[in-house]
């Protein structure tokens, strides 16, 4: 593990609720990824670009398998959630045009997210929790993609692709059952395995596809972020819920001296 600053990773973000912080992380990751895609379609670099567009994929994929997860939904404040159900309205429309299995997107962008949870200088309960999620949910998406997803790509970028995300699968299920799930090199494994999955998979792309997706996703981060900003202003600017007075009650009524004793001596 390496060093930080000794604050964990879980405890920079939203515990058990929809995570608005990890939401523009994961828009701004995808947007940019995208945008470097197109400069490396513009360039001629079309293995470039197939990384880039499966970057951006796998950034969206994480951000609605974990941060907006179902059950973090439903415990999220209603202001909150109306911003993300607006989001999530207008990343499924970017998502729609990379052409690419969700399985095989969460897998990629949960295997290099784990990684975050480690490399603080400590490593709390809490990260070990966030990491076993995201490891049983690379788990089931990885199976999902091989088995079900992908079971009839039977050409040879599709027999790759399967290989590469058993591979990766595998590595980190091995380092799970070995309790060696902090080792960053099973994960980089891992996550390079579901790279060349994913990149095997992925058409060759269009320049102009992709600028489509790239401006997509500028407009859902830019939405995102008015929405948020204007929610933030309105707690800043509300006021302060004003406090009740305690009603107050019959005056205190000093309790009555104890009869004195009577002398030993009678008197």
């Amino acid at each position: 593990m390496g060093t930080g600053t000794g604050t964990s990773y879980s405890e920079q973000i939203a515990d058990g609720i929809a995570c608005l912080a990890c939401t523009n992380g994961h828009l701004t990751a995808a947007r940019v990824a995208l945008d470097r895609a197109v400069a490396a379609a513009t360039a001629g670099d079309t293995a470039g670009a197939k990384a880039q567009w499966a970057a951006a994929a796998a950034e969206l994929d994480a951000l609605a398998a974990i941060d907006w997860a179902p059950e973090k939904l439903a415990r999220t404040p209603a202001a909150d959630r109306a911003i993300v159900e607006r989001t999530r309205a207008c990343v499924a429309q970017v998502r729609a045009q990379v052409p690419l299995p969700s399985s095989v997107g969460t897998a990629l962008g949960l295997a290099a997210e784990g990684p975050r949870f480690l490399v603080s200088g400590h490593v709390s309960a809490r990260d070990e929790a966030e990491v076993t999620t995201r490891l049983l949910a690379i788990d089931e998406a990885g199976t999902a993609a091989e088995r079900l997803d992908l079971i009839d790509r039977t050409d040879a970028a599709g027999r790759h692709a399967r290989a590469a995300l058993r591979d990766g699968r595998h590595a980190l299920e091995q380092a799970r059952l070995m309790g060696t799930w902090t080792d960053l090199d099973a994960w980089e494994r891992a996550r390079t395995a579901f790279q060349t999955a994913a990149t095997a998979l992925l058409p060759d792309p269009d320049r102009d596809q992709l600028a489509a997706a790239a401006t997509a996703c500028r407009t859902c981060l830019d939405q995102f972020r008015a929405d948020f900003l204007a929610t933030m202003q309105a707690r800043r600017l509300a006021p302060p819920t004003p406090v009740r007075p305690v009603p107050a009650g019959p005056p205190a009524v000093a309790p009555a001296a104890p009869p004195a004793r009577p002398r030993r001596d009678g008197r």
